[in-house]
């Protein structure tokens, strides 16, 4: 299940920009989630993902098969004409 990241709006609760997480389905992605100390409506915070692709066959590892030879930045066929 994915965490969504949220903060107070309230500016007089202690908590007010102090982010906490919550940890729900994805299906439940709109539900209204409540400050857990002034119990106000929260907003929804744009946060740093953790995904990353690890394993062969991924751009960055080359995974292109035999005929992709990384050049530089740029992969490019080895068997290519000149």
């Amino acid at each position: 299940m994915p965490t969504y990241h949220h903060a107070c709006t309230n500016e007089e609760c202690e908590q007010f920009d102090v982010p906490f997480s919550d940890v729900r389905k994805m299906s439940e992605y709109d539900k209204e989630v409540p400050c857990p100390t002034c119990q106000q409506i929260t907003k929804k915070l744009i946060t740093k993902s953790s995904f990353a692709l690890k394993g062969a066959g991924w751009f960055n590892t080359g995974g292109y098969g035999a005929s992709f030879k990384p050049v530089g930045d740029v992969m490019k066929r080895s068997d290519s004409a000149k």
